[in-house]
């Protein structure tokens, strides 16, 4: 960045201070969208390329742009503020239009909060400053299409593969604009995030000041820019978002196109909150330090929708259902007339919807019960199938599922992130059967993924599950190759017991044959694969003891076998490195890359030995 550009930046943190908001990190690259001004029809030149286009035509707006470090007037020259993450770990980018009737921009909570939410996940961001209109329609597709054209150009080098949009009200009619009038695939967005966006042209429903700065009085661009009308099934991936008190934008503007959407077969969510009105953005009171307009719980939901979208919309994962009938029909999956996976065995008689916790946890899984299946570029040929802990009650989704998955691929490995079936107290089969078809799909098709190993990763009551797998196999299409045990529930024995993990898996406690049957030191044999076990020496949730007895099992059968204690972290750590949670990691002062080395070892053996 050379001196003008960091000059720039430091100002912009200069006026956020002065704003009265929380500091914030100044953008890491400003760049001026039209170098020579709007008068002259020319972009972005680098290295002699041509990187973008022009500004068409000139807003001709007379007074100069005036920013106070929150809201951007009149704005004629336009500027993009990329953010970009330490570590880009999902390789996304998105590019925020905030709102602001096309009159302002409301750059603070609907721009740089924005970003550093997404940069905070590991996403990179740009803030557009795109031009108001003054009735000169194109203008702000002509910039946010630009700006996907400069994304685009540089996204190989920041680590960027995909590039969605994110538009709060007058700014999501433009980032839905994005969405339906792309030229060709470089303006198009990967998938669109909406707050609280104007859709519709039509008097009575639109936001009047934002359909007027738009279009003036032309019927013919109110229909155009009335974007129920212009989705097709090219239109990306969305999620809207709103409160349903909004008095500005009427939700009906968000139903609208996710009717639109639905239609043609676009994937689409929306939520809806009861208050917050309109214009809360990201203006949480962590960012803030005021309250939040929609509500700390509300927010905690957001998060965690939001959260969930863009890791739906990464190109690497796909979802299969385990049982694609449900699980009150005994059948699995079959491909071109073959049966690759059983049924579920019996119903777990779950009631309801699968639900999502503030967490991120999942809970009350039943027809649900799928695999997550990531696949690295580069695949070393080793595959391992994870699940998640919770107590055999809900699976933590994050830490122990999704980021573990994401670290995986950047090894070479292929994972698979099993969400399986709770047991309930009298279905204590359901996980393991759910687990015993995950093998039986990812063997299937091995040979396709590059795939010669598939070992099992298991935390708390997932590592149960996972030494379920190692011992309770029914033939060498269900024995993983070798098993990683994360401070894993193993005995039910009464003096060590996990209490809430044992009632869900013996019938409340009731079943003397079950607790012994899955106090699993009691099932290992010569033929329980390879296994490494790491837990934290001051883990009270599951005590040290679980894993002795394991590794002890294992060794008096000559089993290859790892432990390794760690000096602190408690339970339930994980893959929270700072990352990823934003949060101090547990495992720290270098504990971590203990963990990491000794885990990466161990995978690396498993290749060499076999």
């Amino acid at each position: 960045m050379n001196v003008w550009l960091k000059k720039a930046a430091l100002l912009v943190a200069a006026l956020l201070l002065v704003s009265g908001l929380k500091a914030q990190q100044a953008p890491d690259i400003i760049v001026r969208l039209y170098p020579e001004g709007q008068g002259v029809d020319k972009g972005i030149v680098e290295n002699g390329i041509a990187v973008t286009q022009g500004p068409g035509c000139a807003n001709e707006l007379k007074v100069p742009q005036s920013w106070d470090g929150n809201l951007l007037r009149r704005v004629s020259d336009p500027w993009m503020h990329i953010y970009l993450p330490e570590h880009n770990t999902t390789g996304q980018m998105v590019v925020i239009c905030p709102g602001g009737a096309y009159a302002l921009l409301s750059t603070v909570t609907e721009g740089e909060l924005a970003a550093r939410w997404l940069n905070e996940r590991g996403i990179a961001a740009c803030v557009l400053w795109y031009r108001m209109p003054n009735k000169h329609d194109i203008v702000p597709l002509t910039d946010v299409q630009n700006a996907f054209r400069y994304c685009r150009h540089h996204a190989a080098e920041w680590g960027v593969e995909q590039v969605g949009v994110m538009g709060f009200s007058a700014g999501g009619h433009l980032a839905a604009s994005a969405s339906t009038l792309f030229t060709d695939e470089i303006t198009r967005p990967d998938f669109s995030i909406l707050f609280y966006p104007v859709i519709t042209m039509e008097e009575g429903l639109t936001h009047e000041g934002t359909m007027y700065n738009l279009t003036g009085k032309d019927p013919a661009l109110r229909e155009r820019y009335s974007l129920e009308n212009r989705v097709t099934s090219d239109t990306p991936p969305t999620i809207l978002l709103l409160s349903s008190n909004d008095d500005a934008v009427p939700p009906e503007n968000s139903l609208r196109y996710l009717r639109a959407l639905k239609e043609h077969g676009v994937p689409a969510q929306i939520h809806s909150f009861p208050t917050g009105g309109h214009g809360w953005g990201f203006a949480a009171k962590a960012y803030t330090g005021k309250k939040d307009p929609i509500g700390d719980e509300a927010r905690a939901t957001a998060d965690a929708a939001l959260e969930t979208f863009l890791r739906s919309c990464q190109t690497v994962p796909e979802t299969v259902l385990l049982y694609p009938e449900g699980q009150n029909v005994d059948k699995g999956i079959v491909e071109d007339g073959v049966a690759v996976t059983l049924g579920p065995g019996e119903s777990t008689e779950a009631e309801g919807p699968e639900f999502v916790k503030e967490t991120g946890n999942v809970g009350n899984v039943s027809d649900s019960a799928r695999m997550i299946i990531y696949l690295p570029k580069k695949p070393n040929g080793q595959m391992v199938v994870i699940c998640p802990g919770g107590g055999y009650t809900n699976l933590a989704m994050r830490h122990e599922g999704y980021w573990v998955a994401e670290w995986l691929n950047e090894r070479g490995i292929a994972a698979c992130i099993l969400v399986y079936r709770m047991p309930r107290g009298t279905h204590h089969q359901a996980p393991i059967i759910d687990v015993q078809n995950a093998f039986r799909y990812c063997r299937h098709h091995a040979s396709e993924w590059g795939v010669r190993q598939i070992g099992v990763m298991g935390f708390s009551a997932g590592g149960h599950l996972a030494a379920c797998a190692s011992t309770l196999y029914v033939d060498e299409v269900t024995r993983p190759d070798f098993s990683i045990l994360i401070y894993p529930v193993i005995t039910f024995d009464e003096k060590v017991k996990k209490k809430g993990t044992l009632e869900q898996m013996t019938e409340g406690g009731r079943r003397k044959d079950l607790m012994e049957y899955y106090s699993l030191e009691n099932r290992v044999t010569e033929q329980t694969p390879p296994a490494i076990l790491l837990l934290s020496e001051d883990d009270k949730g599951v005590i040290p003891e679980h894993s002795w007895r394991y590794f002890e099992q294992l060794r008096q059968h000559g089993v290859p076998g790892e432990l390794h204690i760690l000096p602190y972290g408690g339970h339930g750590w994980g893959w929270k490195t700072p990352d990823k949670s934003g949060k101090p990691d547990p495992l720290h002062d270098g504990v971590r890359e203990v963990f990491f080395h000794c885990v990466d070892n161990f995978l690396e053996r498993q290749i060499k030995d076999n």
